[in-house]
C-alpha cells in the first residue's frame, strides 16, 4: 500500500508588536502573527489563537486574532500559475505555492517586565529534510518588556521567511530586519521549536549532521551577519530545510525583547543565475555589489543634506530585470528607470535627519520558468558627521596659517556647472585634489602645478552630496559640496 503524505500549512512565520498609542492607560497596541503556508497543503482557517502571559503581572490568557490579508508571494514567472490560484491543482501540474497570512488584534498591555506570546500549530509542512517527520510542531514566540520599554515596537520583517536559492552557488538571504526604535538588535541561530523548551530533531543531511546552527547542506556552515541577521553559504544539496533565527533587542544594556523568526529555505538546481546589483555608484560588470564586501554595499551620508547614490541592475542571461525594494528610511526615495528590461537603474536619494545606520533591500528577479531566479540585496547608509573617508562633515575648508588660503564658492549647485576651487598657499606646496562621492569612490583626481591659482572641479552626473579632498604639505582640507 503507497503511503500517503499530508502535506501540512506551517512553513514558516513570526509575531510583531506595534504600539498604537501610547496616551491610553495602558498603551494600546497591534499584535500581529505572519504564518506562511504551504499551498498544496489544507487551508489556512479564518482564526487563530494566541497565547498571552506576564508571570509577573499574574497574566495567563488566550487571544483571538483575526484574519486581516493573504498575499501569494510565490515567484512564479509570468506565464505559470502557482498552486494557490489553481486551488485542487496537483503537485505535478503546480508544484510551488505560498500564501502569505497576516493575523492581528488591537490591545492594550500592561507594564509586565516578561511579557510572552507564542503560537503553535500541531503540523509543520513536511518538506523540510533537515528535521525529523516525528517532529513536525510548529512553534513561534515573542518576548516583550513593557515596564522598562514602554510603548516599544519589536522589529519588523521586510522579507517573507521563504526563500529559494540555487545549490553550487554564493547564496545569501536576509529575514529584512527593521528596528523602528533605533534600539540595538543582536541576532544569531537558533534551533526551532516545538513548543517553549523543546527543540526539532535534527537530521544528518548536513555535514557533520544539522543543527540550529548548520542547518542547511553545504560545503562549509553558514556565516551570519549579527547584527542584520544576513545569512550567506554555499549549499551544494538539492533540499529544503527550515531556519530559525533568536533576535534579542537591547535599549542601552537592558534585555527589552526577544524574538522567534521561523524560515524555510528550499535550494533547487537553478536554470541559470540571478540578476545582478552593481555597488553603489558602480557599473556592471565591473563594479558589482559583493556580499563579503560592506564598501559595495554601504554608503556614507551627512546629516541635513540631500544625497543621492545609483545602482545598476542586469541578468547574466539577458533575460528582463524586475526590481522592487523595501525597507527604505522615512523620507527616502527610490526611483527605479527601465524596470521589466535588460538593464534597469534606479536612484536612492535622501536628506537623513539623524545619525544612525539605516538599512534596505533591493528584490531582483529574472524571467526564467516555474520559479524565476531571485535575489536580494541589502544596502546601507550611514548617517554621520565623520565619515571614515573624509576627515568631517564641515561646510568651510580649515584656515591655514598667515595669508594662504583654500576656499570653494558656497551653495548648492545645478548638475552640470563647476565648482570653483581657489588657492594661494606657501611656493613649494602643489596641492593634490580629489572629488570623492558618499560612498568614497574617486571622480576627479589632479595634481595642481603651481602654489597659487584656481581649477574648476567638473560636475558629477548625478545630483547629491560629495567631498572635495586637498591634500597639502601641512595636511587633508575637506570640504562637503551639494549638486542638485
Amino acid at each position: 500500500m503507497a503511503k500517503l503524505t499530508i502535506r501540512l500549512p506551517s512553513d514558516g512565520g513570526e509575531i510583531t508588536v506595534e504600539c498604537l498609542n501610547p496616551s491610553t492607560a495602558p498603551p494600546t497596541y497591534r499584535i500581529q502573527v505572519r504564518i506562511y503556508r504551504d499551498c498544496q497543503g489544507i487551508p489556512q482557517p479564518d482564526t487563530i489563537w494566541l497565547r498571552c502571559q506576564a508571570a509577573s503581572c499574574n497574566i495567563d490568557t488566550t487571544l483571538m486574532l483575526v484574519s486581516s490579508r493573504i498575499t501569494d508571494i510565490t515567484p512564479t514567472c509570468l506565464t505559470r500559475q502557482s498552486a494557490c490560484t489553481s486551488p485542487g491543482s496537483s503537485y505535478v501540474t503546480h508544484p510551488y505555492g505560498w500564501e502569505e497570512h497576516y493575523y492581528e488584534k488591537i490591545i492594550q498591555l500592561e507594564a509586565c517586565s516578561d511579557w510572552l506570546f507564542f503560537y503553535n500549530d500541531c503540523c509543520r509542512n513536511y518538506m523540510p529534510g533537515n528535521i525529523q517527520n516525528y517532529s513536525p510542531s510548529f512553534f513561534i514566540y515573542t518576548r516583550l518588556n513593557t515596564l522598562d520599554a514602554p510603548c516599544n515596537n519589536t522589529p519588523s520583517y521586510a522579507l517573507p521567511p521563504i526563500i529559494v536559492g540555487c545549490i553550487n552557488q554564493l547564496f545569501c538571504f536576509s529575514p529584512g530586519l527593521m528596528e523602528a526604535d533605533g534600539d540595538r538588535l543582536e541576532v544569531g541561530f537558533t534551533s526551532c521549536r516545538e513548543d517553549t523548551s523543546t527543540s526539532v530533531v535534527y537530521t544528518n543531511i548536513c555535514p557533520g549532521g544539522c543543527s540550529g546552527s548548520n542547518p542547511l547542506p553545504a560545503a562549509t556552515p553558514p556565516t551570519i551577519d549579527l547584527e542584520d541577521g544576513t545569512i550567506c553559504l554555499w549549499p551544494n544539496t538539492i533540499s529544503a530545510g527550515v531556519v530559525c533565527l533568536l533576535i534579542r533587542e537591547y535599549r542601552g544594556s537592558t534585555l527589552i525583547g526577544e524574538y522567534l523568526r521561523d524560515m524555510q529555505v528550499v535550494l533547487l538546481a537553478c536554470s541559470g543565475t540571478p540578476p545582478q546589483s552593481s555597488a553603489i555608484n558602480g557599473t556592471l560588470p565591473t563594479i558589482p555589489y559583493d556580499p563579503t564586501s560592506p564598501p559595495t554595499y554601504t554608503a556614507y551620508f551627512c546629516p541635513g543634506l540631500p544625497q543621492c547614490f545609483t545602482l545598476e541592475f542586469e541578468d547574466p542571461e539577458a533575460e528582463p530585470v524586475s526590481v522592487s525594494y523595501a525597507g527604505l528610511p522615512a523620507g527616502a526615495s527610490f526611483v527605479v528607470s527601465h524596470n521589466y528590461t535588460l538593464s534597469p537603474t534606479a536612484q536612492f536619494c535622501w536628506t537623513p535627519a539623524t545619525e544612525g545606520k539605516y538599512t534596505f533591500y533591493v528584490t531582483l528577479q529574472d524571467t526564467t520558468c516555474i520559479l524565476r531566479n531571485t535575489k536580494t540585496y541589502r544596502f546601507i547608509v550611514v548617517v554621520t558627521n565623520h565619515p571614515p573617508t573624509f576627515s568631517s562633515c564641515g561646510t568651510t575648508l580649515l584656515p591655514l596659517p598667515d595669508k594662504d588660503y583654500l576656499t570653494v564658492k558656497e551653495g548648492i549647485r545645478s548638475v552640470g556647472e563647476a565648482a570653483l576651487l581657489l588657492w594661494s598657499l606657501p611656493e613649494e606646496e602643489r596641492p593634490k585634489i580629489a572629488l570623492f562621492d558618499a560612498a568614497g569612490h574617486v571622480l576627479y583626481n589632479v595634481q595642481a602645478e603651481a602654489s597659487k591659482g584656481s581649477m574648476e572641479i567638473p560636475s558629477p552626473s548625478a545630483a547629491g552630496m560629495y567631498f572635495l579632498q586637498v591634500r597639502t604639505r601641512t595636511g587633508l582640507q575637506t570640504l562637503r559640496l551639494v549638486w542638485q
